[in-house]
């Protein structure tokens, strides 16, 4: 019969479908240090065999199959709404595998539990689906346009930039949508685009005192004729902050300007 290596009993350890989600990741911890080393320490090694020992035979679950049933049926309304990566998403599977474990939940576990449910019942499921049936192209618009503003800045909302990027589609949560859209950053963000231009293209205009040092030196002659808007979102939530192309008077290179940094160019004395 041949000899079982640590190989053979860290594969047989980790094909138990009933680990704990915490003693998984040691065990794969464990079995990485061992491929790496071709050994264990004595301190490791104690671990895990008292881990092999501990999952030696299935356990039984903790909590009663109606109560397994109802954190599975909470679960899929979890990856449904706010998406199978979501961090509640992951608390609620390893709370599944604990209970699977045969573990009990600590206190603290236990009221986190409770807030997930209280966000995910019955009521609050059918307003999301209420929120659901209203998303229009409107609503669609301004949440790209405020993600947007947010990924250029690359500090806020990064999980919600990367779930938009990944895929535009996605309908976003109604308190996603309130706590991204509303504020008043993105407030002054979609005024900025939505408001009309106060310089219609074909407008004559000149720098004023806001505008920087690189485009005085792109307008040597402080005179410019508006050659769009809106050429991008806002990127600082200021007044005047809607963006236009230029093209310098005796220049061929465009350059770009808040309106806040133009005002309308002076009349020429006859």
């Amino acid at each position: 019969m041949p000899r079982k290596t640590y190989t053979d009993r860290f594969d047989a350890l980790l094909a138990k479908d009933y680990l704990s989600a915490g003693d998984r990741r040691f065990a794969e911890s464990l079995y990485s240090y061992y491929k790496s080393k071709r050994s264990l320490t004595a301190g490791r090694r104690t671990h895990f065999i008292r881990m092999e020992e501990r999952y030696v035979v299935r356990p039984t679950p903790t909590g009663s199959p109606a109560e397994i049933l109802a954190l599975k049926t909470l679960q899929a309304r979890v990856q449904s709404t706010a998406g199978p990566q979501s961090w509640a998403s992951g608390f609620v599977e390893s709370i599944l595998q604990q209970l699977a474990s045969g573990r009990t939940l600590s206190a603290r576990q236990k009221t986190q539990l409770e807030k997930i449910k209280d966000q995910f019942n019955d009521e609050k499921m059918a307003a999301r689906q209420e929120w659901l049936k209203n998303w229009d192209a409107d609503k669609a618009e301004r949440w790209d346009i405020a993600l947007k503003y947010y990924a250029a800045t690359g500090t806020y909302f990064r999980r919600q930039v990367e779930r938009h990027a990944a895929d535009p589609t996605v309908v976003p949560t109604w308190n996603d949508y309130q706590r991204i859209v509303e504020n008043k950053y993105s407030a002054k963000i979609l005024k900025g685009w939505y408001d009309a231009p106060k310089f219609p293209p074909g407008t004559l205009v000149a720098l004023s005192s806001g505008s920087t040092r690189g485009q005085r030196e792109s307008c040597p002659f402080d005179l410019a004729t508006v050659i769009s808007t809106n050429v991008s979102i806002p990127t600082s939530p200021a007044r005047g902050n809607k963006l236009y192309k230029l093209l310098p008077l005796g220049k061929a290179k465009p350059f770009l300007c808040e309106e806040r940094q133009i005002k309308k160019a002076p009349k020429t004395k006859k």
